[in-house]
């Protein structure tokens, strides 16, 4: 679909410089203090740009600088288990990110002495580096002038430009790199690129446009109707699994196992689960046929968690068993091997929580079986 509206600045190469140069005016007075921001590095960039893919901003500024404490640089990344990589990951979802991370940290270390590049096409031969990451580690890192052409970056672009076009077309993003291009401020591509970063995060933001204050607003083509761009993508209902999950403890020690190291949630633990709701005879059933003594079972209230692509609706049990019976796949964590060691998914941290959050040995002061019906 072509652009509904002809933008101000469409053929006004000026004047879009002008606008590139309001966004970073304004950008000095409104920048907020984040921990990434601060003693600027090339590891340091590369790390935060990973943690905020697709998580939020604040939720990345609570764990940023506690990661960069323990691994302050390439060579301290890449020398790490991925066990206490992934649990300092705990809480930012998306492993995946975590684990190219890792990986990226070794190939620095072992083939770039433990300098981060700043060529662009070694930057994209880092797993889990793409256009966008390498464009915003160049820009930021080295001061070159790339476009990082993420989610807030095209969205601008789009609205200013008044183009109704979705903005993962091949279509939407060309006009957006093409208008951020024009933007870009040759003297300072690093403060462009955290200004568009910045405007999209608290201004022109997805689902609310504050034009009133926006430094784009004398050049904007969609003030009139924000909203209404980029055009609206056509989603597809999500696919709901059903879970039921056991968390088994003993007054010591609580029962986790390690998920396979490839799809879903890869190399995470998580505590017992089965698809489907099961009934307490059906869970209880199939604990005794593992060997599992219980000793109480109380039932948890029922949660949902949505990934980005499908949705888990879950069901739990809190089961306190005599011992910690030995099974294949089953590690039984101690309070500090699950605080330090065992990094579990934001999916199942409801059943865990009850661990944390329980004082485990009171359950053993009652009567075998008093909580089972």
């Amino acid at each position: 679909m072509a652009p509904t509206a002809k933008s101000r600045t469409a053929s006004k190469p000026d004047s879009l410089r002008e606008a590139g140069s309001a966004l970073t005016a304004w950008y000095a007075g409104r920048a907020r203090d984040l921990p990434w921001r601060r003693n600027v590095s090339p590891y340091r960039v590369l790390v935060s740009e990973i943690m905020l893919q697709q998580t939020r901003t604040e939720t990345v500024a609570s764990r940023f600088e506690q990661f960069m404490e323990r691994f302050p640089d390439p060579e301290t990344l890449a020398s790490a288990p991925e066990d206490e990589v992934l649990k300092l990951w705990e809480g930012l979802g998306y492993y995946s990110r975590a684990r190219n991370l890792h990986k990226a940290a070794k190939v620095i270390a072992e083939q770039f002495g433990g300098q981060m590049p700043a060529d662009h096409q070694q930057l994209l031969s880092l797993p889990g580096v793409g256009e966008y990451t390498a464009a915003a580690v160049e820009t930021i890192a080295f001061g070159r002038p790339a476009v990082a052409l993420d989610a807030n970056a095209v969205r601008i672009a789009l609205r200013l430009e008044g183009a109704e076009l979705e903005a993962v077309s091949k279509a939407g993003r060309a006009l957006a790199r093409s208008r951020l291009e024009a933007m870009l401020t040759l003297d300072q591509p690093d403060v462009f690129t955290q200004a568009v970063m910045e405007l999209g995060q608290t201004v022109c933001r997805p689902r609310r446009a504050e034009c009133s204050v926006c430094p784009l607003r004398p050049w904007c083509a969609g003030q009139a109707d924000p909203l209404r761009y980029p055009a609206a993508r056509q989603e597809k209902a999500k696919p709901v699994t059903v879970l039921t999950v056991a968390a088994l403890f003993t007054p010591d020690m609580a029962a986790l196992r390690r998920r396979p190291d490839g799809g879903l949630l890869a190399g995470l633990y998580e505590p017992l689960n089965w698809a489907g709701e099961l009934t307490q005879a059906d869970l209880l059933g199939r604990l005794e046929g593992l060997g599992i003594e219980v000793n109480d079972a109380v039932r948890l209230r029922p949660w949902r968690h949505e990934f980005t692509h499908r949705v888990w609706q879950l069901t739990g049990w809190r089961i306190a068993v005599r011992e910690p019976k030995r099974l294949q796949d089953i590690v039984w964590a101690d309070r500090d091997m699950l605080g330090q060691r065992c990094a579990v998914p934001t999916a199942f941290r409801p059943a865990i929580a009850e661990w944390e959050c329980t004082p485990w040995k009171t359950l053993w002061s009652r009567d075998p079986f008093s909580g089972i019906t």
